[in-house]
């Protein structure tokens, strides 16, 4: 049963009520979602747009009922979530046959379901098939495709969606990022994403005010743009306005918004107009 929050909070870990067997987490803007032994989905947190995927609009303190239909439920396109990805109110859960379903808010298109409503039980991405990766962002959503293409859909005011358009409309139904071919990972921020290549490199799009793109510039892309100078990436994690990537050789480098030091480096060099100290290009983490 949800209940409303109560301002609380822990400088420690705790664990979380009736959570076992964990295969993977997603952390959201205010809720958290984890994938459990047999492809179920949990959630926790705030549901005002039903990021839960409970069937209701009720926060919740702890992990309530399994997210509706993702697992035992009959439902012939539901096999069982094997990834789950959590944008700002909306949650996707990429299932082991490829497919992917989404839940919660939907204005922008972030479910992919080619409307703009939210749904507070999962719902699929038409059309979308053989799926090995999701990443959501603020409200957008974009999955890796077995061949190296990636398909993005939702919000597209600066870009993230990559297929050479910008817009608010944005695509309410998945849309190929232009010219990427052999991805191997992606990661989203809030409103820029970034792809992991097959030859090492990567490659990112989007907003690009403090450098997220890593390109050497501070100009949004609505197509990718290679990040200067690095090879041998094997990983890579977008934030809110900064990215950073992990090496072969075990380095970790990172680019883009440094006002509270996020890129490792012990400096606070600006290079944006408003002079917010960050990096145009992949700096390596003091570590």
């Amino acid at each position: 049963m949800g209940v409303d929050y109560v301002a609380t909070s822990s400088v420690s870990p705790v664990a979380v009520a009736g959570i076992s067997g964990a295969i993977a987490i997603a952390a959201g803007f205010s809720h958290t979602c984890a994938v459990v032994a047999g492809g179920v989905v949990q959630c926790w947190g705030e549901n005002a747009q039903g990021q839960l995927g409970n069937g209701t609009t009720v926060n919740s303190m702890i992990p309530g009922a399994a997210v509706s239909g993702v697992a035992g439920s009959g439902a012939p396109h539901l096999t069982g979530a094997v990834a789950i990805a959590a944008g700002y109110f909306h949650t996707c859960a990429l299932l082991s046959g490829g497919t992917v379903d989404c839940w919660g808010a939907g204005a922008a298109g972030e479910l992919g379901s080619g409307g703009g409503s939210d749904s507070s039980a999962p719902i699929p991405v038409p059309g979308l098939a053989n799926v090995t990766a999701i990443a959501a962002g603020q409200n957008y959503t974009c999955a890796l495709i077995s061949g190296g293409t990636v398909e993005c859909w939702g919000y597209n005011g600066d870009g993230e969606l990559g297929n050479a358009t910008t817009g608010v409309g944005g695509s309410s139904s998945p849309v190929q990022v232009s010219g990427l071919t052999g991805a191997t990972a992606i990661a989203a921020g809030y409103d820029h994403t970034c792809a992991v290549l097959s030859t090492g490199a990567a490659a990112c799009w989007g907003n690009n005010q403090y450098g997220s793109l890593g390109n050497g510039t501070a100009s949004n892309s609505n197509t990718p743009v290679s990040v200067s100078g690095i090879s041998g990436v094997m990983g890579i994690t977008a934030g809110f306005s900064h990215t950073c990537d992990v090496l072969s050789s075990g380095a970790v480098e990172c680019w883009g918004n440094n006002d509270n030091g996020a890129l490792g480096n012990a400096t606070s060099t600006p290079c944006a107009s408003d002079s917010t100290p960050c990096s145009l290009t992949p700096v390596p983490v003091s570590l």
